[in-house]
Formats: structure tokens, sequence, C-alpha cells
């Protein structure tokens, strides 16, 4: 039962912070990104990671290796869609950071789950 409360509290957390986030911003920024997450598509790619890592939190919580492996690869999906659109926009260092650390994402994971190199 405290397991699911986690879960729930989790969950509308991440959906309150997003919201707050988004009012936060100004007229221009917020045009910026109704337009940008107009598209299904680009909504579903930015979107990514937060349901990748939502669903690592449920595996671990219902103790589902195969949940956490499908979280982890979600993550490492949306991380390298943001990594294209940085590349994309001139943010060269900051795309290569993120493909980086998107590479001992994938190492951290394959050792934790084969536990060897």
């Amino acid at each position: 039962m405290e397991r699911y409360l986690i879960l729930i509290l989790t969950t509308i957390l991440i959906i309150a912070l997003a919201i707050r986030r988004f009012k936060r911003l100004g007229p221009e920024d917020k045009d910026k990104v109704k337009e940008e997450l107009g598209n299904p598509v680009s909504l579903l790619l930015e979107s990514l990671p937060f349901i990748g890592v939502l669903m690592i939190f449920i595996g671990l919580f219902i103790e589902q290796s195969v949940i956490v492996a499908i979280g982890i690869v979600f993550v490492f999906l949306g991380l390298n869609y943001q990594s294209y659109k940085m590349w994309k926009y001139s943010k060269k260092v900051k795309s290569f950071t993120i493909l980086v650390s998107n590479v001992i994402l994938v190492l951290y994971f394959y050792f934790f789950m084969y536990g060897r190199f």
C-alpha cells in the first residue's frame, strides 16, 4: 500500500512541477513551448526522459527489472533527441555533454544488468 501511495505522490509532484514551471515562463517562451510541443511526435520525444524516469521509479517500487530497463531506454532515447535539438540550434558543448552522459548511462546500464564490461 505504501508503495502505491509513494508512486501516486511522485507522479502528482512531477506533474505539478511541470505546470508550475510552464506558468513561470514569459509570454514569448510560452508561445515557443506551445509551438514546439504542438506536434504530437515532438511532444512524445520531449517527454521521453521524464516518462523514463517515472518508469524507473515504478520498476524499482514494484521490483520489476524489465520496467526499469524500459525506463532507461526511454531516458536514453529522449536525451539523444534533446541532444540532437541542441546540436541543431548550435549549442554544441551542451549537446556533446549530453551525448557523453548517454554513453556513461549505457555503460552503467550494461554493467548493472549483466555485471561485467
